[in-house]
């Protein structure tokens, strides 16, 4: 019989797991902390009607796609960054205009790996966990496989056909935007 676990467990032994996943999507610890808060919050309201079999992998999908609600929204409020510091200080750089080149390059890959994981996610969820946890988090094949109660070898071939779709539907602006700049 499979006894089904308190929801002080399942924070106990996931917090760690949701909080890496959202650092990982949005670089920030305060905003992962937040997304954690919320997406425990949001496990709370649904917890009894929750398959406890498929636990990390709705923690790990309901992550993600708070993350990104998150960027889409972020994104049409930001300014663009500048080369100052908090302080109103210049960092140490060659020149500003390198430093700008940098950083709108540096937007531009930010921008195509943001749009790709969108994309891939919205496309075949399980193609995103798996590459998500395999190549951003460096979860263990192995590990990855058991979670998403497949062999090592079916995932081997799920993350090949990823990359290929990606190499298929990106390849072209990865490299524009490396020749551009």
């Amino acid at each position: 019989m499979n006894e089904r676990k308190s929801y002080d467990e399942i924070y106990r032994n996931y917090n760690n797991f949701v909080y890496r996943v959202a650092f990982q999507i949005l670089g920030d610890k305060h905003l992962a902390d937040d997304i954690m808060q919320d997406v425990f919050l949001k496990l709370l309201t649904v917890f009894e009607e929750t398959d406890q079999g498929g636990i990390a992998s709705w923690l790990h999908s309901t992550t993600s796609h708070m993350a990104f609600n998150y960027l889409k929204k972020a994104k049409r409020e930001i300014l663009k960054e500048t080369i100052f510091d908090d302080y109103g200080n210049m960092g140490m750089v060659k020149s500003i205009d390198e430093e700008y080149v940098m950083g709108q390059r540096d937007e531009e890959f930010h921008r195509l790996h943001t749009s790709i994981m969108q994309e891939m996610m919205d496309k075949n969820p399980k193609w995103y966990d798996a590459f998500h946890m395999c190549y951003t988090l460096k979860v263990p094949q192995s590990e990855v496989a058991a979670e998403m109660e497949i062999t090592v070898d079916s995932l081997k071939g799920m993350l090949k056909r990823t990359k290929n779709w990606m190499r298929k539907c990106y390849g072209v602006e990865y490299k524009e935007i490396d020749e551009k700049f």
